[in-house]
């Protein structure tokens, strides 16, 4: 055999870099040469593998054919023992036994014209089918393409049923296929260019041609048909492989009306919220701050910058004790814990507590639940309010304490008929309780008190009437016998807001002999009484 250029390159090489080289170098060329040789490449029919260490180091074209069928990648060693053990039952236990140098040979279990032939070649296993291959191949040919006409007849079908335009172009522009869904959409904008009848070089969605060479794998576009005044809304992905371009669009219509109506309506409620004198916050199932007014800004002296990086309610509370916004508690190692017992308030909407603060400021605060899981808290300036009431109640009790201190039992009835103020004279002439006025006392209840310890006289009625008058009303006062004997003048006189003031005055301690007389007990008129 002639010396090859491969041979020759060893022999130079040897010159230079010694045996050693020569030995690495040659059993690459043997390995080389028993590849080709197990490949059996002359036959394009041939069906033949070389199998080393699990491995497929080469097989041919009719090899690889056979190998669709049973595997999507690259086979392996099993691969391809499994395919052929089909027609040569028990070959990968022959196969793993065969020694160095050793062959065997079998014949095909369903047809018996085809052969296996199997050697081992320094470790390496070379598989060879013989006999009517070409009746396999021919087989396995028909196979693959009953079996690709299926999967694309497949894919036509799916791709045209699906509600989701696709289609493909290549980086000039031009329309390279597109499903129904596509030439629809293409026909209801513009049916003269864009039809079915044809592939158009011009993009339906005008956005892809502008940004036709930028790398965005999603975009959102709107388009608008002829005579209509509502545009049309797709997310459409791109996947860009070699040539082709391919787009997938999906009709978002619904989703970005929806959107913008959920804006809309945030803005409403934010211009809503803007003109509201109650501050309000917001916070999420995450305990984060979503929504606050400008109210609340004013009330707390909170900055936007640390709000509208919507802190935690921790966060939050903490910045208002800091601004001594927070009543100071009494005990600081519980602290978080309020915290905590606020936010569960908060979400079933009892709490509601009244914060004094040190400059003389109160804010009702007042928590309510909110969908999802989160909670808002409401801030109210009641300082005015609590002012207010507190000055009223400072009246009221000197008002109290001045009635107290006059020497006549007073009383005063309110239009209908309910007692709303009596001095302690009055309690202790008429066994009143001061402290429960609204609940069990009025006129009637009174009426009915002097009339047992009066005598029978004009007197009661007389105050019963006064105090039953409507309208333009006149003071009225007359004299009458407690059952002791004790002379008392009684009076009535109509007061602001249709109000009665009834009074007892007690006769003066100094009496003459002759008046201490008649005050003393008579008891005919006690036994008239009786």
């Amino acid at each position: 055999m002639a010396i090859g250029w491969f041979d020759l390159s060893l022999v130079m090489l040897a010159a230079f870099t010694g045996t050693a080289t020569i030995a690495v170098l040659w059993r690459l060329f043997d390995f080389y040469g028993d590849t080709k040789q197990a490949a059996a490449a002359t036959d394009p029919k041939a069906i033949g593998f070389l199998l080393h260490d699990g491995l497929v180091v080469d097989l041919t074209p009719a090899g690889s054919l056979l190998m669709l069928r049973h595997c999507d990648g690259d086979p392996t060693a099993h691969d391809v023992l499994t395919a052929l053990e089909h027609d040569f039952p028990n070959l990968t236990d022959m196969v793993d036994q065969l020694q160095p140098a050793a062959d065997f040979t079998l014949r095909s279990s369903t047809n018996r014209q085809s052969t296996l032939t199997a050697r081992n070649v320094r470790g390496r296993v070379q598989l060879q089918l013989t006999g009517e291959t070409d009746i396999v191949v021919s087989s396995l040919v028909h196979e693959v393409n009953a079996h690709d006409q299926s999967e694309l007849q497949t894919l036509r079908t799916v791709s045209n049923q699906s509600d989701q335009i696709m289609w493909q172009c290549g980086h000039d522009g031009q329309t390279l296929w597109g499903n129904q869904a596509y030439f629809d959409l293409a026909d209801r904008l513009d049916p003269a260019e864009l039809g079915s009848a044809t592939l158009s070089s011009r993009n339906i969605f005008p956005a892809l041609s502008e940004n036709q060479n930028e790398d965005a794998s999603h975009i959102r576009t709107s388009i608008r048909a002829p005579k209509t005044e509502v545009d049309q809304w797709f997310d459409i992905a791109i996947h860009r492989a070699d040539d082709v371009i391919s787009y997938f669009a999906t009709d978002v219509s619904l989703l970005v009306q929806a959107q913008d109506s959920q804006r809309k309506f945030m803005q409403s409620l934010s211009q809503t919220f803007a003109q509201l004198s109650i501050g309000l916050a917001i916070f999420d199932r995450r305990r984060q701050l979503a929504t606050f007014n400008p109210a609340l800004l004013d009330m707390t002296s909170l900055n936007f910058e640390f709000m509208s990086a919507r802190p935690t309610i921790d966060m939050f509370l903490d910045m208002l004790r800091e601004r001594r916004i927070l009543p100071e508690p009494k005990n600081y190692s519980n602290w978080r814990d309020q915290f905590l017992a606020l936010e569960a308030a908060a979400k079933d909407g009892s709490y509601c507590e009244h914060w004094n603060l040190t400059d003389g400021q109160t804010f009702r605060v007042t928590g309510k639940p909110h969908p999802d899981g989160g909670f808002a808290l409401l801030f109210e300036d009641i300082s005015a309010e609590v002012s207010l009431t507190r000055r009223f109640r400072a009246e009221i009790e000197t008002g109290q304490a001045v009635l107290d201190q006059m020497e006549p039992a007073i009383a005063v009835f309110s239009n209908a008929g309910t007692m709303v103020m009596i001095n302690n004279t009055y309690a202790d002439m008429w066994d009143a309780d001061i402290t429960r006025l609204t609940d069990t006392s009025g006129l009637r209840q009174e009426i009915s008190k002097w009339q047992d310890r009066l005598t029978p006289t004009s007197a009661s009625l007389n105050l019963r009437d006064a105090a039953d008058q409507i309208g333009s009303r006149r003071p009225w006062s007359q004299t009458a016998v407690f059952d002791d004997g004790r002379m008392l003048r009684c009076s009535a006189k109509p007061i602001s807001g249709g109000m009665t003031l009834v009074q007892f005055h007690p006769p003066s301690r100094q009496s003459t002999p002759s008046l201490q007389k008649v005050m003393s007990i008579d008891m005919a008129l006690s036994r008239a009484k009786v």
